[in-house]
């Protein structure tokens, strides 16, 4: 829809780009040509972003309260519990607003809260999902400006903050 916007992250030399309503596109570097479908089966979602070795895709259409990641090292790998690929529903704090990550993994913005996705493989798990503030998200996914690692601006209910403690 008009409303949404694309999301764009760097995956090794690919360029992945992400919205609701089509499927996810990548662009070689490398060697430029167009954006093309990524192959496998990636859902369509409206955020995309790179956790350390893994494409990680949010709000996925339908599920907006789902995360989705890729089987390590491999954009094409979508098939849960074969190669680290698997996903998670978030039980609470409402939509998916936004995402951004890092070596170790990203942080994720709902509606109401602020989760921390950790790559946490000793746990038994890939990821460990951790409510980092339980109080405050964003309602304005357009107004979430990342401003350096795990530093980023946003609108809440009550105004503007920064950082997860909502400073």
């Amino acid at each position: 829809p008009d409303s949404d916007r694309w999301s764009f992250a760097i995956f090794g030399t690919k360029l992945l780009a992400s919205n609701i309503n089509d499927p996810l596109q990548e662009y070689d570097v490398d060697t430029p040509t167009t954006f093309a479908a990524v192959a496998g089966s990636p859902p369509q979602a409206k955020y995309v972003t790179v956790a350390g070795d893994f494409v990680v895709l949010a709000h996925l259409a339908g599920l907006p309260q789902r995360v989705q990641w890729s089987g390590t090292n491999d954009s094409t790998w979508w098939t849960n519990g074969f190669r680290s690929a698997d996903y998670q529903d978030l039980p609470n704090g409402e939509d998916i607003t936004g995402l951004f990550g890092d070596d170790i993994g990203a942080v994720i913005v709902q509606r109401k809260m602020f989760r921390i996705m950790t790559f946490d493989p000793a746990s038994g798990f890939v990821f460990r999902f951790d409510v980092a503030n339980p109080a405050r998200g964003s309602i304005a996914p357009l107004s979430i400006v990342q401003i350096g690692p795990r530093d980023f601006v946003y609108l809440c209910e009550d105004g503007f903050f920064r950082g997860i403690a909502g400073n």
